[in-house]
């Protein structure tokens, strides 16, 4: 994708009905998807290993067009797809996170590094956001 004297985009758009007889979209609709299938031993995936979902939060109108993102995920050692995170303008929700952080060259005495770790074990993270 290339362009002048303007960023790129990819735009997705959708209405329910039928191209003769459009009508609004409803709440739950998926807007647009992007998704990514990995090749495992013999073939690609059948569903996809990652995918990022723009879905409306509610029967849109003229005037009322809520939306949020969804990300999903394959559980490492599964086949499995899972929701990794909801971005909603009132927040954002990281379904069962577990994970670690650390600086290995200041654990083995680096000169000059600093020891930093995060540790992270939830069932479920919401993160609330305001404007001010």
């Amino acid at each position: 994708m290339r362009t002048f004297a303007a960023a790129p985009q990819l735009a997705f758009r959708r209405a329910d009905g039928t191209n003769g007889s459009r009508s609004a979209i409803q709440s739950g609709d998926v807007i647009g998807r992007i998704k990514a299938f990995g090749y495992g031993a013999t073939d690609y995936s059948s569903t996809p290993n990652i995918s990022f979902n723009f879905i409306a939060a509610e029967n849109w109108t003229d005037t009322h067009q809520g939306s949020y993102v969804t990300i999903n995920g394959v559980t490492p050692g599964t086949t499995t797809t899972t929701a990794l995170a909801t971005l909603q303008t009132s927040g954002a929700t990281f379904p069962g996170i577990v994970g670690t952080t650390t600086n290995d060259n200041a654990a083995a005495g680096n000169v000059g590094e600093y020891i930093t770790s995060v540790i992270l074990i939830a069932n479920k993270v919401t993160c609330n956001m305001s404007r001010n």
